[in-house]
């Protein structure tokens, strides 16, 4: 994801996401990296509503808790509902 607007701070991005708590956050077998948490892994079945679920939870939070609009870089293909 990258912040609306703001190019070229995804370090800092990975740094909002862990602030707001977001960091190791699962769904089903989706989650937010332990490693890198601007990224999100499949630890095997995950289906792209778990994905889903998990983009959207973090434009959620971190709208409420920091005021940041964020902007997906996915392009979503198939079945993608929450």
């Amino acid at each position: 994801m990258k912040i609306l607007g703001i190019e070229g701070i995804r370090d800092t991005l990975r740094q909002i996401i862990e602030e707001v708590g977001l960091k190791g956050l699962r769904r089903g077998d989706a989650q937010i990296s332990d490693f890198h948490a601007n990224i999100i892994v499949n630890l095997g079945n995950a289906t792209a509503s778990d994905i889903n679920f998990l983009i959207e939870k973090t434009i959620t939070v971190v709208k409420d808790k920091k005021g940041i609009s964020l902007e997906p870089e996915v392009l979503k293909v198939g079945n993608w509902e929450s």
